[in-house]
């Protein structure tokens, strides 16, 4: 993806982690039972299926969405791209 670099960040234990390629534009907002969110990595993993599965944002929330859902959680997201 062109204007798209892979972002790095470093754990508590200082291990380095890469993130997958997204566009530094978008951002992602949740409110609810966080463990959930947390759990399903409701923002990497709406960015991957928008970024590896060419869903669009919409279809990409609703099935992050119903993934926790399924979990037991419950909430809401605001996506922007």
């Amino acid at each position: 993806m062109p204007g798209v670099e892979k972002r790095h960040a470093v754990s508590p234990d200082g291990a380095t982690t890469i993130s997958p390629p997204v566009p530094p534009s978008d951002t992602m907002s949740a409110t609810g039972a966080g463990e959930y969110f947390v759990r399903v990595g409701a923002g990497q993993a709406i960015a991957a299926r928008v970024a590896l599965l060419g869903e669009d944002i919409g279809a990409a929330t609703d099935a992050v969405l119903a993934d926790i859902v399924s979990l037991g959680g419950t909430g809401g997201l605001i996506v922007v791209a």
